[in-house]
């Protein structure tokens, strides 16, 4: 799929793993909880693209331009606008800190929310030791923020 013309393509939950899609055009797709393990995107065009949820984990490296894709109704910005952390908490969450104009949204398990939502969600744990767990998550994603939005 080298090259590809998806331009505006469904892939929504599509397992995509270790496929090719250098060079192709994936603006205005919709990749949301899209299975991209592993693949190769260099040079890529993602821009207007939905990709909340989206699985990039082995997929992302310096060649891959994700500034223009959209999560929620905030488009990516900067050179390298999501960072993933997890397990964290009772149910072993993946947190995804998404870069966007409208400043760090979060995708929390399947929920995408502001990051003063994820905090006051987070807070609500029952047991300190996750609160604290997502705590010390959501400072590295403002700290990624503050070196990659630029």
């Amino acid at each position: 799929m080298q090259g590809a013309n998806l331009k505006g393509a469904v892939l929504q939950n599509t397992g995509m793993r270790e496929v090719d899609l250098s060079a192709a055009d994936l603006s205005d797709s919709d990749l949301r909880n899209a299975g991209l393990q592993d693949a190769r995107l260099d040079g890529a065009l993602f821009t207007g693209a939905r990709i909340d949820g989206a699985q990039f984990a082995g997929a992302l490296t310096e060649e891959v331009i994700l500034a223009g894709a959209r999560v929620a109704d905030a488009t990516l910005v900067g050179q390298r606008p999501l960072i993933r952390v997890g397990a964290i908490g009772p149910d072993y969450t993946e947190i995804v800190g998404y870069l966007t104009d409208k400043g760090i949204v979060v995708l929390m398990g399947a929920e995408t929310m502001s990051l003063s939502d994820a905090r006051i969600r987070a807070q609500s744990c029952t047991d300190p030791r996750h609160a604290r767990q997502y705590e010390a998550a959501f400072n590295m994603i403002v700290a990624h923020a503050e070196i990659w939005a630029a």
